[in-house]
């Protein structure tokens, strides 16, 4: 919320019937403080890919940036994303720079980088949104820890497969590989920074989840790991990568901070 951005934006928070004791009653106390803010309470829970259809259907006929709950985001985040989401009318969906989002992850690539501090963050995303404005590559997938979503694409496309991939894991790349069979395509911004904890949702059922949403996605698409290996051996963000490291490190070096 303490963001800026030139996009105004709605947020929607839901609470998939949380255990903790605290977490209504601090969402009501927010909520009353941000108008911009609708807090939704499942009565029970839905699991994550139902309650990301439910968020989806709230929204109307707006476009969706799905957002963890596990994430950090520094100031205009969303104006970018959304740049790179109408630079082509066959974009589907876009895709962050993130610490922790494989195909994604900076610095290193394919790894879940350390989170970073607050500061870090903002300083990150300043000098990538300062190198690379409105620029993106093509992905295979989207990855969902901060997946921006074209409406039109999404009523096209339909839901998250729910029934498939139950609690979580590999809904996006199932949707996204229905969108790219129907000819969209999903974009990695390479102006944009998010922070992203990973795996903070499922702790510890996080690799037998895995296991089964690979399983299924190579069931219903045989040749989702061929394009996705395909990505990460061209690795066409490389060179940006290794730039923006570059960048961070002579600003460091020069005391150089973040706007």
């Amino acid at each position: 919320m303490a963001s800026r951005n030139e996009q105004p934006l709605h947020v929607t928070v839901i609470n998939d019937a949380s255990t903790d004791p605290e977490v209504r009653p601090w969402l009501e106390f927010f909520a009353n403080q941000h108008p911009e803010l609708t807090v939704i309470e499942n009565a029970v829970n839905l699991g994550f890919v139902k309650t990301v259809n439910l968020g989806m259907r709230m929204a109307g006929q707006r476009d969706v940036i799905l957002l963890n709950s596990d994430t950090q985001v520094s100031h205009h985040w969303l104006d970018r994303l959304r740049a790179t989401a109408l630079a082509s009318t066959k974009v589907a969906s876009v895709t962050p720079f993130s610490n922790n989002a494989t195909i994604c992850s900076f610095p290193e690539f394919c790894i879940d980088n350390p989170f970073p501090d607050p500061a870090t963050l903002a300083y990150i995303n300043s000098v990538a949104g300062k190198m690379f404005q409105r620029q993106a590559v093509t992905i295979p997938t989207a990855v969902g820890f901060c997946m921006y979503i074209k409406r039109l694409v999404w009523a096209e496309v339909g839901d998250f497969d729910a029934a498939t991939f139950g609690l979580g894991y590999g809904e996006e790349n199932d949707w996204c590989m229905r969108a790219a069979s129907a000819g969209w395509t999903h974009e990695h911004a390479l102006d944009v920074y998010v922070a992203h904890q990973g795996g903070a949702s499922f702790s510890d059922k996080r690799q037998a989840l895995q296991a089964s949403a690979l399983k299924n996605l190579l069931e219903l698409h045989p040749d989702y790991n061929e394009k996705v290996q395909a990505y990460v051996k061209a690795d066409p963000a490389r060179k940006c990568r290794e730039a923006l490291a570059l960048a961070l490190n002579a600003g460091r070096a020069s005391g150089t901070s973040a706007s």
